[in-house]
């Protein structure tokens, strides 16, 4: 039932009814859908458990198999101070927290007012503060709003300004601890709209604060964000030409002839020409396949004048007339990401099923014949959903296009030693570190294709692996096109009372294979193991993970010269002080 029931684009076919949802909700406890397993603990102070069944359904359709678990009603303190409660018992990976303002007033008279908004925030953050001294668990806290309020946000003493104020700075705090995400339901109550949030009747028979179309809202809305804390965005948005960033056909109409103006229709393309700038700006690699003839869409990116999107923010393109399959493939070799990381966006539904039936990896969404609902069919594919940007994703677009420029610098040499030398690589090596963890995690949980042991960390096991006798490193790798960022780890623990360190993680982003950055990775490891490690004999030993997209460096130690280890086949091990790791010689380290 589930499939039938949502299509392609995540979303409901048709409305249905919550005797459907409860079916659903059952098929999905029982097991009959390959999911990924989530142990969600959820604290309120209103009546939550109602959306229990929809949840289960929104998380589903996401991928999402929910464990749930609602603690009883405003029982906070109770659950979070006591460390023996049912809510560290249950173990959960992430606790949600739905505290209602309204329901912590401290005034007699039931008036809201500054100094109890206040006495509650610090109380909020305290919560916060004692899960994290607690459990490792993600933090995902619903910030606040009064849902039956007229918006007096212009005066500075009314409670709609002061909950504005007192949200920004709960955004502050959460930021400062790790793994603590906001969850906007102040932002979920105004979009679904306040007049229709609340049913009055139910909420002073059960304390329910949401109606029944409220509920449904809410536990899709609560599942989006958990799908974009669980799962890893696509990265690639590749885009049609004609009837896509323009109305009409260029070849035909010439430039003068599309649709693209500050005038209906013209202005429905500018605005997705905005869209896409925004998602390029947030880290989104924007490339375009059309058939077509290369010069006439390359002129009109550049000299349209109301073209908003120019050939500088297209990290790569195939503009020919040659299978839209065989561009796509193309142009993720071009890039080196996979074709899991892209979506394709074409008008031609012709297209778009010959993209779905050879590539299906590849995300192909149904296209509206009204351009005006471009945007909100990319949207509602939430494929593109990101709780954190780093600023690497921020400069990503720009490091794929240097990146074409590289390859297409190395067809001028003759041998791959020159290219690299050319190339003037510098890298720069850091210890982890609290000022780049984030991007290490990021590093971590996202890189499939030259990872070694495909180990998963958050902040916290990070922290606790660095308590321990452990070496971490990360490389940041600049050269004559740019700066790469942050693109390389390295960690090493050793064994308990003996002389041997073992690899942890040892990844590199895919923007830099095929520079030998791995080579002065593993040597930078071992020169820093061999500082702090003081035997006569130390020992590097290191093991392959297969996974399904890594098989590149299933035989990298054993062209390193490490030696299987002794009745394994995936382990290996090197003396790096009798037979040390020389780096390579073409990239200068600072």
């Amino acid at each position: 039932m589930l499939n039938s029931i949502f299509d392609k684009k995540f979303r409901f076919e048709k409305k249905i009814s919550s005797s459907t949802y409860l079916k659903i909700s059952a098929e999905v406890k029982n097991n009959l859908f390959k999911l990924k397993k989530k142990k969600i603990a959820i604290l309120s102070s209103f009546t939550i458990e109602i959306i229990e069944n929809y949840l289960i359904v929104e998380l589903a359709r996401r991928g999402i198999k929910g464990n749930l678990k609602f603690l009883p009603i405003n029982q906070f303190e109770q659950n979070i101070f006591k460390k023996d409660s049912d809510l560290y018992k249950f173990i959960p990976d992430t606790i949600i927290l739905f505290p209602s303002l309204e329901d912590f007033c401290d005034d007699v008279a039931g008036v809201l007012k500054k100094k109890s908004i206040e006495s509650f925030i610090d109380r909020y953050k305290s919560w916060l503060e004692e899960l994290r001294r607690n459990c490792d668990s993600q933090i995902l806290a619903a910030n606040l709003q009064v849902s039956s309020m007229f918006n007096e946000l212009q005066n500075k003493e009314s409670i709609n300004f002061l909950i504005a104020k007192t949200n920004l700075s709960l955004l502050n705090f959460c930021k400062k601890i790790e793994n603590c995400f906001i969850f906007d339901y102040s932002n979920s109550l105004h979009t679904f709209g306040t007049k229709s949030w609340t049913d009055l009747k139910y909420f002073f028979i059960g304390k329910i604060r949401q109606s029944f179309d409220a509920q449904i809202f809410l536990a899709s809305s609560i599942s989006r964000t958990l799908s974009a804390m669980y799962f890893i965005p696509k990265k690639c948005l590749v885009l049609d030409a004609d009837n896509t960033l323009w109305g009409g056909v260029v070849g035909e109409d010439g430039i003068g002839g599309i649709e693209l103006s500050e005038v209906y229709p013209g202005n429905v393309y500018k605005e997705f020409h905005k869209y896409l700038l925004r998602l390029r700006q947030k880290g989104i690699i924007l490339a375009i396949v059309s058939k077509n003839n290369e010069d006439d869409v390359i002129k009109t990116l550049l000299e349209h004048e109301d073209s908003l999107l120019k050939p500088r923010h297209i990290s790569s393109y195939r503009i020919n007339w040659n299978d839209k399959v065989k561009n796509l493939k193309e142009i993720s070799d071009e890039l080196n990401i996979g074709l899991e990381s892209f979506v394709f966006i074409d008008d031609n539904p012709v297209e778009r099923e010959w993209v779905r039936n050879r590539l299906p990896e590849v995300v192909v969404p149904e296209m509206s014949s009204s351009p005006t609902l471009y945007i909100d069919t990319i949207e509602n594919l939430e494929v593109f959903d990101s709780m954190e940007i780093s600023n690497e994703d921020k400069k990503r677009a720009e490091m794929y296009k240097d990146e074409r420029r590289r390859k297409k610098e190395k067809k001028k040499f003759s041998s791959i030693e020159e290219f690299l030398s050319e190339l003037k690589m510098k890298a720069t090596v850091e210890t982890v570190n609290k000022n780049n963890l984030k991007r290490v995690v990021q590093l971590i949980n996202k890189t499939n294709q030259f990872n070694l042991t495909l180990k998963r960390h958050n902040e916290s096991d990070i922290q606790k692996i660095f308590k321990q006798d452990a070496i971490g490193i990360t490389l940041r790798i600049s050269d004559k096109f740019g700066d790469s960022g942050l693109v390389g780890l390295a960690i090493a623990k050793k064994k308990r009372d003996d002389n041997i360190w073992n690899i942890d993680s040892f990844l590199l982003s895919c923007r830099v294979l095929g520079r030998k950055i791995e080579d002065l990775l593993l040597s930078l490891l071992s020169e820093k193991i061999l500082l702090v490690e003081k035997s006569k004999e130390i020992i590097l030993e290191g093991e392959f993970k297969e996974g399904k997209k890594n098989q590149q460096v299933a035989d990298f130690f054993q062209k390193r010269s490490f030696k299987i280890l002794d009745g394994y086949d995936k382990k290996w091990t090197r003396d790096i002080k009798k037979f040390p790791i020389k780096r390579p010689k073409y990239i200068q380290v600072n």
